[in-house]
């Protein structure tokens, strides 16, 4: 639903709104469960006791899941056969007015929220209804363990020390089971404010530009490795554990400019100016819990957050593409152009490293907690930054 309303009843200012709400399709994928034939996996803790690094029949091995059996499957058991499409609610509103001929000049708000979300989870095997068993902080099958986080220096007893947690998961705890329905927890919301300056063309030049501030939070991120492939969302508890902030495609500052100029001779140059701000991201730990028995598996790992998402940045993106152009006309129906395409003009170069500054925190002895810096902390792990001249030759006919 939307309306357009001439503001002043001159023309020249528009006010827009509308209110949307659409729906995801639900992928074929979701349902490969349905064939009992589908390939699956089952999953087991190995314990080497003999320290051999060889799965001996002697050495312990804890079931963790089981996959369907395909002799007994019953597709209800698998997935929520009710379950219904996520949908995502948008509101915009804007006025649009036109500062003078060929000018106008744009400023939209919009509210965008993301609900009903489909994930498998881990149930226990317990259905939907009882679901959150397995992956909620209030499971009966989980305890939150509180730990000393020695911070970025990795040094107990300092300024930057803090308290974080986990949940362990308990030793009464069925084996794992995952189950597809919609999680009534998870959500994404985006909120941006929008300016444009539109140049139509005239006078040989044009000019398209916009500055995007906005905010992309939530508890499950955009892209499709972070929710249904292959992510851990909603397994354990530990997806609750600092998971509202904000999502990995968030970009608070965002600015484009696009224009072309006519020169002399009729030779055309275009470029494309962005700037964004840094892709969000936050410290992470690997904490082994006591050995203790009350837990499923003493001295176990469990890899959480310490910090919400956005709490750090990578470096802003910022990028230039230019093109120069002439087109030669050559009788009634034929013309042959010629381009040279500047890419990553202004040379932006970097390397990628590995810079969480998170580690190993040992607590199998509670009373003398050590802590141990990821091996690949500060390593180079890619490089870029090539500036790209191309020279083309086009004919058409």
């Amino acid at each position: 639903m939307g309306f357009t309303y001439d503001l002043f009843g001159d023309g020249k200012t528009a006010l827009k709104g509308s209110y949307s709400r659409y729906y995801e399709y639900l992928m074929i994928q979701y349902y490969s469960l349905a064939n009992p034939n589908y390939p699956t996996t089952g999953g087991w803790y190995w314990y080497d006791d003999n320290y051999n690094q060889i799965p001996d029949p002697t050495d312990r091995y804890t079931l963790r899941y089981l996959p369907p059996d395909p002799t007994t499957f019953k597709l209800e058991d698998e997935l929520d056969t009710n379950a219904k499409a996520p949908y995502t609610d948008e509101i915009t509103i804007g006025i649009e007015r036109e500062v003078m001929k060929d000018l106008s000049v744009t400023l939209n708000f919009m509210y965008k929220k993301k609900q009903r979300i489909f994930e498998d989870v881990n149930d226990y095997g317990l259905g939907k209804d009882e679901a959150w068993k397995g992956y909620s902080p209030d499971s009966p099958y989980w305890k939150k363990f509180e730990f000393t986080d020695p911070g970025d220096d990795g040094i107990f007893g300092t300024s930057d020390d803090k308290t974080s947690y986990l949940y362990a998961e308990l030793a009464n705890a069925p084996a794992m089971h995952y189950y597809l329905m919609n999680v009534k927890e998870g959500y994404r919301k985006y909120v941006a404010l929008q300016l444009i300056v539109n140049k139509r063309m005239s006078n040989r030049w044009q000019l398209l530009g916009s500055i995007v501030w906005s905010k992309a939070t939530g508890n499950i991120g955009d892209s499709y490795g972070s929710s249904y492939g292959a992510s851990s969302n909603f397994d354990t508890p530990n997806s609750f554990v600092y998971s509202d902030g904000r999502l990995d495609y968030d970009r608070p500052i965002n600015i484009k400019i696009q224009s072309t100029v006519i020169l002399p001779y009729d030779f055309v140059l275009s470029g494309y100016f962005c700037h964004m701000s840094g892709s969000p991201w936050a410290r992470t730990v690997t904490v082994y819990i006591p050995e203790d028995p009350i837990y499923k598996y003493p001295g176990d790992t469990y890899s959480v957050r310490t910090e919400p998402i956005g709490s750090r940045r990578n470096a802003p993106v910022t990028t230039l593409d230019l093109r120069l152009e002439k087109r030669f006309r050559l009788g009634e129906n034929f013309t042959i152009g010629g381009y040279v395409d500047v890419l990553n003009a202004l040379g932006r170069s970097g390397y990628s490293i590995s810079s969480n500054p998170g580690g190993y925190i040992d607590y199998t002895d509670p009373n003398n907690p050590t802590f141990e810096r990821f091996g690949n902390y500060g390593a180079v792990t890619g490089a870029f930054g090539n500036r790209v001249v191309k020279v083309s030759l086009r004919f058409t006919f």
